[in-house]
C-alpha cells in the first residue's frame, strides 16, 4: 500500500514544484515527503534537474537583446544603403546633369556681329572630350558687364554636344567676359563693335573717333547698293586727296583661339570705306569691290547722315 502512495505522491511532486497542485493536495504531498526518505529524494532530484529553468527569464531577455540587435542592424543596413543611393544620384547630377564651369583655354570661340539685328553670336566647341550640358548669359546688377558661362559634363545619353550657340543682344557700353569656376577671362567690348569715323577736310581731320551709333553699317550698305558702278575696282589704303570721309569697319566675325592672356587683344578693322569727291564726282570706294558713283542727292544725304553722328 505504501509503494502505491509514494507512486501517486511522486506523480504528483513535477506539479507540486511547478505550483500546479491545490493547497490540500501541497498539505498530503508535504506530509508525505517529510516522513518517506523515497520520496523526499525524489523531490529534491526533481527541483536540481528543474532548477536551471529558473534561469529562463534571463535567457528570454537574452533572445530579446539579440532579436534587437539584428532589428538595429536591419535598419544600419537600410540606412547605408540608402546614403549610398543618395550619394550616388548627387555624383550622378553633378558630372552627368549639373556640371562645372567650363575653362576658356579649353574651347575653341568663335565671335560673330549680326549687324542687322545688333546681335553678338557666340559660338564655342569643347576641345577636351566633353559635352556641353548648358549654356547661362546673365547681367552683373548696376553694371555693363554680361557673364557667359558654359557648363560642361561627362558625355552620355542627356549630353552629347561638344559645340554651343548662343545670341546676346548688343548695348551700348556692354562688356562680356567668359565666366570660370574662380576666375574670367575678356570676350569683347561693345566698343569694339563700332564704326571708326574720320572726316578730312582741307589736309585736317575735322572729326575723328568711334560711333555708338551702329547703323552705319546698314547706312552704308544701303548707300553701296543703291550707288553706280563705275565697272573699276581701286585698291589703296587712302585717296590722296584733301578731303574725305573714311568709315573703318571692325570685322563682324573672328575666333579666339585664346591659349595664353597674352592673345587677347582687339578686334582688328576688317575693312574700311571712303567717301570723297574726284573730278567734280562724288566717289564710294570699298576694298574689294567696284568703286562706285554717287550722285549729288546721295552725297548730301550721307554727309547730314555723317554730320549728326556722335562721334567720340
Amino acid at each position: 500500500m505504501k509503494q502505491v502512495i509514494c507512486n501517486i505522491i511522486q506523480d504528483l511532486l513535477p506539479s507540486y514544484i511547478e505550483r500546479l497542485t491545490s493547497e490540500q493536495s501541497n498539505q498530503a504531498i508535504e506530509k508525505h515527503v517529510n516522513n518517506c526518505s523515497e520520496c523526499s529524494k525524489y523531490l529534491n532530484e526533481l527541483r536540481q534537474d528543474i532548477a536551471p529553468q529558473a534561469d529562463l527569464p534571463d535567457e528570454i531577455d537574452y533572445l530579446k537583446k539579440i532579436k534587437s540587435k539584428m532589428k538595429r542592424s536591419k535598419y544600419i543596413s537600410l540606412g547605408i544603403l540608402f546614403l549610398a543611393l543618395v550619394i550616388s544620384m548627387g555624383a550622378f547630377l553633378r558630372f552627368y546633369v549639373i556640371g562645372w564651369p567650363a575653362n576658356i583655354f579649353s574651347t575653341d570661340i568663335t565671335i560673330d556681329y549680326d549687324y542687322k539685328n545688333d546681335n553678338v553670336v557666340i559660338q564655342g566647341q569643347l576641345l577636351n572630350g566633353n559635352s556641353i550640358g548648358r549654356v547661362v548669359v546673365r547681367d552683373t546688377n548696376n553694371t555693363n558687364i554680361t557673364k557667359l558661362t558654359m557648363y560642361e559634363v561627362l558625355p552620355s545619353f542627356l549630353f552629347n554636344k561638344k559645340d554651343f550657340t548662343t545670341t546676346i543682344p548688343l548695348q551700348d557700353d556692354m562688356y562680356v567676359v567668359w565666366q570660370e569656376r574662380d576666375k574670367q577671362q575678356d570676350l569683347f567690348w561693345e566698343s569694339e563693335f563700332l564704326p571708326y569715323v574720320s572726316v578730312f577736310e582741307n589736309n585736317a581731320y575735322t572729326q575723328n573717333g568711334s560711333v555708338a551709333d551702329r547703323t552705319v553699317y546698314a547706312k552704308l550698305i544701303t548707300l553701296f547698293n543703291s550707288a553706280k558702278s563705275t565697272g573699276t575696282t581701286v585698291e589703296h589704303k587712302e585717296p590722296e586727296l584733301d578731303s574725305y570721309i573714311s568709315i573703318s569697319i571692325p570685322k563682324t566675325h573672328h575666333a579666339l583661339m585664346i591659349r595664353n592672356q597674352a592673345q587677347l587683344g582687339l578686334i582688328p578693322f576688317e575693312d574700311v570705306a571712303f567717301v570723297y569727291e574726284r573730278n567734280g564726282k562724288f566717289m564710294l570706294q570699298q576694298y574689294g569691290q567696284p568703286l562706285k558713283e554717287l550722285d549729288v542727292e546721295q552725297r548730301n544725304e550721307f554727309q547730314g547722315y555723317i554730320d549728326n553722328l556722335d562721334i567720340r
